[in-house]
């Protein structure tokens, strides 16, 4: 830019010297040296016609240059935010589908599964094995299920309400329930114990046995109205049909379900830890 500038002045200086020679001492020369004149100032004017021409030219491949370059920044910019949109939607495909009563009552196990965020997946299959099992199929029928508040009887004929952070064990006088009685101590005092085939009398022996006076103790015989079935409570509300079975729930919603009697320390581990599977 600058050469071009110092050859536009040099030009214009020669031109002005030559045509002012030319005016003052255009009697006195021939007429050879007059049309050398004109052919050099025609030459300086091309020269500068051609400079002037070229710097045009560069400077609009730099503007349009310039113009690419910041149309790649802006196309750049908007690849990142369509990437940044991208990654949102695939994490918003990842997040629970939302499990419904309905669903739990209908689906199979593998597709209540298949409804929750891969990290859920995780969750269930380090809680309960990757296999389909009946202590994994258990928990997926029932964690998530909303419920309705319900009033019982306990052993001494006492209203017992059912509502809010509870942990229910239900079971019978086998082997294996009483595994789970052997570890009272490590549940809540809340904890609320549920008979729902056994007569009073042998309830009875049962509380004597392993000292359960302390926990809310509830059996058939006190619970077993039209309106208030014990059987049919432990059945549609509870999907237990066999016992032993461990549930925990929270504001009317199943936290965690068990049915394996020996996994005593992983459902007090998991009954009400946060956040909940269902969430």
């Amino acid at each position: 830019m600058k050469v071009l500038i110092a050859t536009l002045i040099l030009s214009i200086i020669c031109i002005l010297i030559i045509g002012f020679a030319y005016f003052k001492y255009r009697d006195k020369l021939n007429k050879s040296i007059k049309i050398l004149g004109i052919v050099f100032i025609s030459i300086l004017i091309c020269i500068n016609t051609l400079l002037l021409s070229i710097n045009f030219s560069s400077n609009k491949s730099e503007k349009l240059k310039h113009l690419d370059n910041k149309i790649l920044e802006v196309n750049e910019n908007s690849n990142v935010q369509n990437t940044d949109n991208i990654s949102v939607s695939k994490k918003e495909k990842q997040e629970d589908k939302g499990i419904t009563n309905d669903d739990l009552s209908n689906l199979k196990a593998e597709e209540i599964y298949a409804k929750y965020s891969k990290e859920k997946q995780e969750r269930f299959d380090n809680l309960f094995g990757k296999e389909f099992s009946s202590e994994k199929n258990f928990a997926l029928s029932l964690i998530g299920k909303k419920l309705v508040p319900i009033k019982l009887k306990d052993i001494n004929d006492k209203d017992v309400s059912i509502e809010k952070k509870e942990t229910l064990l239900f079971l019978d006088d086998s082997d294996n329930s009483k595994n789970i009685l052997k570890n009272i101590n490590k549940f809540p005092e809340n904890t609320k114990i549920v008979f729902p085939s056994l007569n009073k009398e042998k309830v009875k022996k049962l509380v004597e046995e392993f000292k359960l006076e302390k926990y809310s103790v509830i059996v058939e015989e006190n619970n077993n109205s039209k309106d208030n079935d014990i059987k049919k409570i432990t059945a549609f509300m509870y999907n237990t049909t066999a016992v032993p079975t461990m549930i925990a729930q929270d504001d009317n919603v199943i936290t965690f379900a068990e049915n394996n009697y020996d996994k005593i320390d992983l459902f007090i581990e998991n009954s009400f830890k946060q956040p909940y599977l269902f969430k």
